[in-house]
């Protein structure tokens, strides 16, 4: 008699186990589903902006008054925008510094004369702060002009510390980096014209054999 009465018990103990082991199954793909759905809108929409500033080499030039001239790429790896509202910028060699302000832009195919010649109107523009897309970039030249009655650091066969620093709608970016200036610096800034540089890891590897 025990044994026909246990039957029903041990049919009903293995129905409540099936039930809570599809129902553990479902709880699982439905977390996981969650998981990669919010996964996937904090990394389309929700990711905050990333602000990336490289360059690869700077122009001085005594000439139409002293100005520093930098092709820079402005990258924001984030999915959401970032502004650039100003920048400054550092020129240190050894213990002496100057300090300029961006005042002017130029683009990349108008950057020949306003790097090496006057800054003439046709050539540049007042800096105006811009936007960053989400997963964007931006090109430009960007022209620095002395806030005080400062001078040019670059000298002949000198490496010269440039720091750049970004005001940006997350923060201020700081970008620095080294340039080693050629040994015909002085002369050339002496006629007036103007001279290019790549910063020093750039320069290190085209010495290099391929």
């Amino acid at each position: 008699m025990s044994n026909i009465e246990s039957a029903p018990a041990e049919e009903k103990s293995v129905a409540t186990s099936d039930r809570r082991s599809r129902l553990s199954f479902t709880d699982v793909v439905a977390g996981a589903a969650f998981a990669l759905s919010a996964g996937t809108l904090y990394w389309t929409s929700l990711r905050p902006a990333n602000v990336i500033p490289a360059f690869a080499s700077v122009t001085v030039t005594e000439h139409g008054g002293d100005h520093i001239s930098i092709p820079i790429t402005i990258s924001n790896d984030g999915a959401r925008s970032a502004s650039i509202f100003s920048a400054k910028l550092l020129e240190s060699l050894h213990n002496d510094a100057t300090l300029y302000d961006l005042g002017l832009e130029t683009t990349p195919e108008k950057a020949a004369d306003a790097e090496f010649g006057i800054l003439a109107k046709h050539d540049v523009s007042p800096f105006v702060p811009f936007t960053l897309p989400p997963n964007g970039e931006v090109q430009k030249v960007l022209i620095f002009t002395p806030v005080t009655d400062g001078r040019l650091r670059a000298k002949s066969s000198q490496t010269v510390t440039y720091t750049i620093v970004f005001r940006t709608t997350v923060g201020d970016v700081r970008l620095k980096e080294n340039v080693r200036w050629p040994s015909a610096t002085d002369a050339i800034l002496a006629r007036g014209s103007g001279v290019s540089s790549v910063i020093a890891n750039i320069a290190d590897w085209q010495q290099q054999s391929p």
